[in-house]
């Protein structure tokens, strides 16, 4: 594999201006700099010929842009390769080309200057001026109303604030003494500095906090104490969130927690892992699921942006799952995050830093280490249900509707308590009442379930049921004395073939839900309630919202459609919590039955309110 960085030149002919997409291996280039930060984009690119270069001109934040060059060979090597995006050669070519673009990004400012990067390229600054035998002195590297040497070689002009960030920055690393004085100017003897030792040593580890000399011990008692329980239920302590201009502060905490023995979800070091995953399904479930805290790095661009927002969703269905506290905020800014409510405990990175949010951060480690497992309200792991409600279910009669009903893509939605009881209904006289005076109506939506007015017609020893033909779609449903209930209903597929309204997955699943807190209610379910959503035959099937009244446009891309035969969505509730919790609840469970029809940018605010305004008339 050739160098595939190169010099930056001032261009002397022979060269080539091309459209952008012409560029070997672009959509590549702009996949690994929208991972590095979503507002960075490759703008102007031409080869230079006598030099068999490719000079490309990326732009990032507040106009400022970045000069990178690639040899011919490196670009066209990523081009032609067909290898497994798993393979070591297919890796190797990815995280080089990673590395040579965040490096001219980070150095020309393209996603922003503060603290932490500011720190490094200080560092990078004398190091380089080091290496040439040329002093360095404190403001001719800065500038006093001029432009300074650090400019030059970033390349970029500092704002005022960015150059009174330089000068704290430059204070703070002589306090660290990750630089010193020289010691060879009299007169001005704080001022001409040198990269000391523990300055290599920084670079070398890319991280600048320092280490407090506990944190190994503080781990190795973690460890012990997550050890002596039967498993950890947590693949990793902490995952970070973060938009991309915070990404030097994000890698720096990383750094700090991995080299102090924290398990760490930071996806620059989860890159072969991520790799040819569906990340908005991959990631839900590490930020929803595999982490024992979510460390939220709070900003305005964090607000803006959509992976971002992916995780906190994830984040925030969790939090509302746990006795405890989940996600642990560190604010940059004061912005309003959506569902991240005041009351919440912060702290302020401008007045903590890397190494003060990293020391708390392993003190609420070991401290959790050291408590029972919390009780998770919301549970997206199902306890093994009781056999008892599958006998009942095995001895169910199959009717001629109930055929047809499995002859076509269909609902089966299954709510019943953890704990299996044989009466929690009294009586099936009990049960009926409950069915004439609970089913779900909200405006011109379908009932859930529906219920016939001439009563219940079919009863057995310890169910009852009703079911239609009549009206579109198809359904039956069966209510146990357990508590148990269980709804088949087919997909209204006849106005749209081949595809499922976006709005039948919303409609059906809240009133679900609906119905759980009424089951709950009634005295039917306690403890825990469990709820799973079947869309079962629905292979090849996609979604559909129609943008307009002749069905020319849709919402929903053309590629988001199912490739499995069935799938499952479930969820487990504490019984009491359901009526208050049931719309987010539901909420959440669809926007995961989205994700299997591969629709992962589903427009959050619209289908909020369009449930909202569906269900105005039910608290």
């Amino acid at each position: 594999m050739k160098d595939l960085i190169i010099p930056l030149r001032v261009m002397q002919g022979g060269s080539r201006h091309m459209n952008v997409e012409d560029i070997p291996a672009a959509q590549t280039i702009r996949q690994v700099l929208k991972k590095i930060d979503a507002e960075l984009a490759l703008v102007s690119g031409e080869y230079l010929a006598n030099r068999g270069v490719y000079r490309l001109i990326v732009a990032g934040h507040g106009g400022r842009e970045a000069v990178v060059e690639f040899s011919r060979e490196f670009l066209d090597d990523i081009r032609d390769n067909r290898e497994r995006p798993s393979s070591t050669y297919s890796r190797e070519l990815n995280e080089k080309l990673e590395e040579a673009l965040w490096t001219p990004v980070r150095r020309s400012g393209l996603t922003g200057y503060d603290e932490s990067s500011l720190k490094r390229l200080v560092l990078e600054f004398v190091f380089e001026a080091t290496k040439r035998n040329e002093s360095v002195h404190k403001y001719n590297t800065i500038g006093r109303g001029v432009r300074g040497r650090f400019e030059d070689w970033t390349k970029t002009t500092l704002t005022a604030e960015e150059k009174e960030t330089l000068i704290w920055v430059w204070d703070e690393l002589m306090r660290l003494r990750l630089i010193s004085p020289t010691g060879t100017d009299s007169a001005e003897p704080d001022n001409w500095v040198k990269l000391t030792e523990a300055g290599r040593a920084t670079l070398e580890q890319r991280t600048f906090a320092q280490r407090p000399s506990l944190a190994s011990a503080k781990m190795t008692e973690l460890r012990a104490n997550t050890a002596s329980r039967e498993s950890d239920p947590f693949e990793f302590d902490v995952a970070i969130s973060f938009a991309g201009r915070q990404r030097p502060q994000a890698e720096e905490i990383a750094q700090y927690l991995k080299d102090a023995g924290v398990k760490v979800f930071y996806d620059k070091y989860e890159q072969s892992d991520l790799w040819g995953k569906d990340l908005y399904a991959h990631l839900t479930e590490v930020y929803q699921k595999k982490a024992r805290y979510c460390l939220m790095l709070v900003s305005s661009q964090y607000a803006e942006r959509v992976w971002p927002t992916l995780e906190r969703r994830a984040a925030q269905a969790r939090a509302l799952s746990e006795k405890g506290e989940y996600i642990l905020p560190v604010r940059f800014d004061d912005t309003e995050i959506p569902g991240l409510l005041n009351t919440i405990g912060y702290i302020s990175f401008s007045e903590f830093g890397v190494e003060a949010v990293c020391k708390l951060l392993l003190e609420k480690l070991v401290g959790a280490s050291n408590e029972a497992p919390i009780r998770h309200q919301t549970k997206l792991v199902l306890p093994p249900d009781p056999p008892e409600y599958w006998t009942q279910r095995n001895k169910l009669p199959t009717t001629e509707i109930f055929q047809k009903i499995v002859s076509q893509p269909r609902w089966c939605i299954w709510i019943r308590p953890t704990e299996f009881k044989t009466a929690r209904f009294r009586s099936l006289d009990q049960c009926k009442a409950f069915m004439q005076s609970s089913s779900v109506s909200v405006g011109s939506l379908i009932p859930y379930p529906l219920v016939s007015r001439r009563g219940i017609p079919e009863t057995g020893d310890e169910w009852i049921a009703g079911e239609t033909d009549s009206s579109r779609p198809r359904e039956r449903w069966n209510l146990f004395r357990s508590g148990q209930f269980v709804h088949y209903r087919a997909f209204d597929i006849e106005r749209h073939p081949e595809k499922i309204h976006v709005l039948e997955i919303l409609d059906t699943v809240t009133q679900a839900f609906e119905f759980a807190a009424r089951l709950a209610q009634a005295g039917a379910l306690s403890g825990d309630t469990a709820i799973t959503f079947d869309l079962l035959d629905v292979e090849a099937l996609g979604l559909t919202w129609p943008a307009d009244q002749f069905g020319y446009a849709d919402v929903v891309p053309r590629e988001c459609w199912c490739q499995d035969k069935h799938i499952s969505v479930s969820r487990v509730i504490p019984s009491e919590e359901l009526d208050s919790r049931k719309r987010r609840a539901a909420y959440e469970a669809v926007i995961e039955i989205y994700s299997k029809f591969r629709w992962l940018n589903p427009p959050h605010e619209k289908l909020e309110a369009e449930q909202a305004r569906r269900f105005a008339s039910i608290n």
